[in-house]
């Protein structure tokens, strides 16, 4: 075996030991003063790509653009970014207007790119690291009003780190989270839109998962395989 070989071999093997993050001290003590519906909980939404914990690890700017910008959207983002600030400190985020230079771009676009959703967002990720490089976030012209609303509020989730909730497993329940399907006991308009004028903020179990994910205790890059073996240890 060559040195060139051998040197990539080590190379590889650094990497994918850099790229694991193991339990540590503080994300069990963290862990083990969670209740067992927010360990469920976090498991499930709080593992990014490749079932890794990803996040920002800077402060954060975001800027708009977009061919479909509603009076309201601006104060929308305003109000969101304002709700989601102290709940990722010691990271800050910045509303600016120059959309090259924004961590986080939301164009809210007339061009519909994927069907049977209101928006998605796409993110990068640095090389060889858990951390958010950028992220776009698309929010079609669907919506209005408060499910506008309610759709920017579930994009900026997936921009910070998380994934949606796996409704679909045998033990799922409902969680009072923008990550969830919202389940109402009717789903007449009349209903339907006071259910979302209620719940234009995060909801507390939305921040505790958020102030969760960017605690200091759950590093990036820790695997849901180990956070769902400390959970099931405790």
């Amino acid at each position: 075996m060559n040195s060139f070989i051998k040197l990539s071999i080590y190379l590889i093997i650094l990497i994918i030991h850099g790229c694991h993050k193991p339990v540590g001290v503080k994300t069990k003590d963290c862990v083990n003063k969670l209740t067992s519906d927010d360990k469920k909980l976090f498991s499930n939404i709080g593992f990014f790509y490749y079932k890794k914990i990803m996040k920002w690890d800077h402060d954060i700017s975001i800027a708009i653009k977009g061919d479909d910008i509603r009076p309201e959207d601006p104060e929308t983002v305003r109000a969101i970014v304002a709700e989601l600030t102290p709940l990722i400190t010691p990271l800050k985020i910045t509303l600016i207007k120059n959309v090259e230079k924004a961590d986080i771009t939301i164009d809210f676009t007339y061009e519909i790119t994927k069907l049977d959703i209101y928006g998605y967002t796409k993110p990068e990720f640095r090389l060889f690291s858990s951390a958010f490089k950028k992220a776009d976030v698309f929010i079609f012209p669907i919506q209005k009003g408060d499910y506008r609303w309610r759709t920017v509020q579930h994009e900026m989730m997936h921009a910070i780190g998380f994934n949606h909730n796996k409704t679909y497993l045998k033990d799922a329940k409902f969680y009072d989270t923008t990550m969830n399907a919202y389940v109402l006991k009717s789903y007449d308009k009349a209903d339907e839109d006071k259910f979302m004028k209620e719940h234009r903020k995060y909801s507390e179990t939305d921040k505790r998962m958020i102030k969760l994910l960017y605690s200091n205790c759950i590093p990036l890059g820790l695997s849901k395989k180990d956070f769902d073996e400390l959970i099931d240890s405790n």
